[in-house]
């Protein structure tokens, strides 16, 4: 309601006007101006969230600069920027208090007794108990045996280690020079066995044509992989490379004696070798 300038609403002078006007506030927002609003109702238009970037608010009346509000402002910023204390709101009545003569006692019901249990019995540690500790006492006093000892430890751990790579490497190897020894044997045999038949050359020359091949990669084989550290072997490429290829090739001439006694000689020192002993020598010329 607007008032002409002089007049004022019955009851009412002047200055209590001015002053009640002063309490009233003005807002600019985006260029639109709102209001006026009571002074208790800034809470309401100043507290966060606000719906616009940018707002200005002075109080009504004129010669009253805008105050700029901004959107990260909270609530007590803005006031105390306008300069504006709310009076604090009232305490909320306390609820009245129940007379005593008429609120209803309501007594608990005391709770049902309940039989106390029986102790129970002494037991003893369990099995599994027992093992438990049994393992974790073991464990415990082997971690500080090599704490304490850990050198000479290392040292049989690598001593161990270094057998067992050695007694699987030997048996690999073991394999590997009994199946050079069967081919030899097997050749060896066929070789006697046409020695003592009246054999021609058609069958000396076949043979030669299975025999080689069998033998030459065998030999090929021990000879990039031997050395003095392995007796058997040696034994087995000296029989193989300087007695019986030679006897191969040569099958079906002159027989050569000395170099089948060489053959034999190789084979018993191989045997022997194989069954844990020191090879000796042999005087007869066994066949097998």
């Amino acid at each position: 309601m607007a008032f002409a300038a002089g007049v004022f609403p019955p009851g009412r002078d002047s200055h209590e006007w001015t002053r009640r006007m002063s309490d009233r506030w003005l807002f600019q927002i985006d260029g639109k101006r709102y209001g006026p609003v009571a002074e208790t109702e800034l809470e309401r238009f100043l507290a966060p969230p606000r719906l616009c970037k940018f707002m200005e608010v002075r109080r009504d009346g004129n010669g009253e600069e805008w105050i700029s509000i901004g959107p990260k402002d909270d609530l007590q910023t803005a006031l105390k920027r306008l300069g504006v204390v709310l009076p604090p709101k009232a305490p909320e009545p306390a609820p009245a208090a129940i007379p005593a003569a008429k609120a209803k006692v309501v007594e608990a019901a005391p709770p049902p007794a309940v039989a106390a249990p029986a102790p129970a019995e002494p037991r003893g540690p369990g099995i599994i108990t027992l093992l438990r500790y049994w393992l974790n006492e073991g464990a415990d006093r082997l971690a500080e045996f090599i704490a304490r000892f850990w050198i000479p430890f290392a040292i049989a751990a690598l001593w161990g280690a270094v057998n067992l790579g050695l007694y699987i490497y030997s048996n690999l190897d073991y394999a590997s020079e009994r199946e050079i020894l069967t081919a030899y044997v097997e050749v060896w045999n066929e070789y006697l066995k046409l020695q003592e038949a009246e054999t021609t050359e058609a069958q000396w020359k076949s043979f030669k044509e299975a025999a080689a091949p069998r033998l030459q990669p065998l030999v090929d084989e021990l000879t990039s992989n031997t050395s003095s550290s392995t007796p058997i072997r040696r034994h087995l490429l000296w029989a193989g490379r300087d007695c019986l290829l030679p006897l191969v090739s040569t099958a079906g001439g002159e027989r050569e004696r000395r170099t089948e006694f060489g053959f034999q000689q190789h084979l018993n020192a191989i045997e022997q070798l194989m069954r844990g002993e020191s090879p000796k020598p042999i005087r007869g010329a066994p066949r097998f």
